[in-house]
């Protein structure tokens, strides 16, 4: 009997394998993606930079910049992505993980300028891929020199 237990182990074993391997081929391993940042909220001050893998103000010449409002003048305004992060300018309605991941995302300023020519006023949505490579939706809360921001960062 205790040759038939160990075949009985041995084809368990095989079996808990061969379900390993399925599993990382057919990707079931890893059930999605992973929310890491839940509409957290900041202020990003004309001319600072941000990291919005963290969600947080970055100074000049900090580590992990995604993007930089840039202020050419009082009205002439730009968000800046940064160290290879890309974004664009969604609209109004709150994209989801799919939108953004189907977005075409550039690493082009985009225009934030007072007046008809912004493209991130208040309400607005930007979808866009950290310098982490972390898919992050962003809402612009209030639109002016800073800018009042809400953020969504996902795992992929």
């Amino acid at each position: 009997m205790l040759s038939g237990s160990r075949s009985l182990s041995k084809l368990w074993i095989a079996g808990a394998v061969l379900v390993a391997v399925l599993l990382l081929l057919t990707g079931c391993e890893n059930p999605g993606p992973r929310l890491l940042v839940d509409g957290a909220t900041f202020t990003l001050r004309g001319t600072w930079y941000a990291d919005l893998d963290r969600a947080q103000e970055i100074g000049p010449g900090e580590l992990g910049s995604d993007v930089w409002w840039e202020q050419v003048t009082t009205t002439e305004r730009y968000w800046v992505p940064e160290n290879g992060a890309k974004f664009t300018a969604f609209g109004t309605t709150r994209p989801d993980l799919a939108d953004c991941q189907r977005a075409a995302l550039t690493e082009t300023k985009i225009n934030g300028s007072a007046g008809p020519s912004n493209r991130i006023p208040s309400g607005t949505y930007l979808c866009g891929k950290t310098n982490e490579g972390h898919t992050v939706i962003v809402e612009v809360v209030n639109y002016g020199y800073n800018l009042d921001l809400k953020v969504w960062v996902y795992d992929r």
